[in-house]
């Protein structure tokens, strides 16, 4: 990509700018004989102490903005339902296929859907209003790769070395 800025593109340049203000020199590495640069994925916290939470993880969040639109647009069929057991457990038998395709796809490593009564109590069912707790274990985005190499002398079996 040239210096200029086509298409509405943000140019190289910029991209450069932003990536030393927001990583530590740490996490941006060279990539020695290969004209690229790998970058880190976390997203801009004050200190590295401050990032504890899987959301500081830009695959993270991005998983979340996916889930939020496809269960959004399931969910949609339930609003002006009864807020019953029936409806809990359809909630639920809807959201479970969404969630295990993520899970076999490897993108999350577990979830639970809770929808009874204990986050929609008698309250929350006065006030026209339907609850959903839905937790997952996402998978978080590799940030560094290890590669290990050793040279052996000729006569070593490999077997015996792993």
């Amino acid at each position: 990509m040239t210096q200029e800025n086509r298409e509405g593109r943000i140019v190289m340049k910029t991209i450069e700018t932003l990536y030393s203000k927001l990583y530590e020199p740490e996490q941006t590495r060279s990539l020695p004989g290969v004209n690229q640069t790998a970058k880190g994925l976390p997203l801009l916290v004050a200190t590295p102490e401050e990032r504890r939470s899987a959301l500081d993880d830009i695959g993270v969040r991005r998983l979340l903005i996916y889930l939020e639109k496809i269960i959004a647009e399931a969910c949609s069929y339930t609003l002006f339902e009864f807020n019953d057991a029936f409806t809990r457990h359809a909630t639920r038998d809807l959201l479970d296929p969404v969630l295990a395709d993520l899970e076999k796809r490897g993108a999350i490593y577990d979830y639970a859907v809770i929808c009874d009564e204990s986050n929609n109590t008698s309250e929350v069912i006065a006030s026209n209003e339907f609850v959903a707790d839905i937790y997952i274990k996402p998978v978080p985005a590799l940030k560094y790769i290890q590669l290990n190499f050793i040279a052996t002398k000729t006569a070593v079996d490999f077997d015996e070395t792993t």
